[in-house]
């Protein structure tokens, strides 16, 4: 299945089952405003608010982050790993198309479902999660120790609210692609996510759109 979509606010936002959905591959989870999405031919159960945000707060957080494009912004329902496991994610970012292959995994226990690669960061290589929910890149300090800050950047997360990071430009090699970019510095909670995951970068949309194409294989973890 190959749908359009648009980068918004630095996330992928495409029309599934009639709304406006955030694809998210650095969620375990997916959730809405209903308890059901239509995805892939499929009815899969989805839930309404598994940290203790509701899709509403969600969209009001993510239209109030700083940028030329603030303000309201509505989302139906977030796309997350648990019924993208399986699938093989093409994102063509210049065509605005995102396509679906393959078949999805029958698995509820997503947590390990998150996609890893290899990138190289300030010339180390790193395990980095493929993150289409993050529209900037995190590092863990360890990988930019020594490097001035150049400012700071806000953001969100539903696991843990709005935070601020500092922000160095370090030269990120991804997908073939390589240059200097600015990056966040992760904060210690951001760390211990990726700790658990086995990995020390989050690569988000800045650094993902600057190939033409991004493939992200979504494990099966059943």
């Amino acid at each position: 299945m190959t749908l359009p979509f648009k980068l918004e606010r630095g996330h992928v936002v495409a029309d599934l089952d009639g709304g406006r959905w955030l694809v998210d591959t650095g969620s375990p989870w997916t959730f809405g405003r209903v308890g059901e999405l239509r995805f892939l031919g499929r009815d899969r159960p989805v839930s309404v608010s598994p940290m203790g945000l509701s899709i509403e707060e969600i969209s009001e957080e993510i239209g109030s982050l700083p940028g030329p494009s603030a303000g309201p912004f509505h989302l139906d329902g977030l796309l997350g790993c648990d019924l993208l496991a399986g699938l093989t994610l093409e994102i063509h970012w210049a065509r605005g198309e995102l396509a679906f292959l393959g078949q999805p995994a029958d698995t509820r226990s997503a947590a390990r479902a998150i996609p890893r690669t290899e990138v190289r960061v300030g010339g180390r290589t790193a395990v980095a999660v493929l993150d289409t929910g993050a529209f900037c890149t995190y590092v863990v300090s360890s990988l930019v120790a020594g490097l001035p800050r150049t400012g700071s950047r806000k953001d969100f997360l539903p696991s843990a609210g709005r935070f601020e990071a500092a922000v160095v430009e370090v030269d990120i090699c991804h997908d073939e692609v390589s240059g200097t970019v600015p990056v966040s510095i992760a904060p210690e909670f951001v760390s211990s996510m990726l700790e658990a995951v086995g990995a020390s970068v989050i690569i988000g949309n800045d650094v993902m759109s600057r190939s033409p194409s991004t493939r992200i294989v979504i494990p099966e973890c059943r």
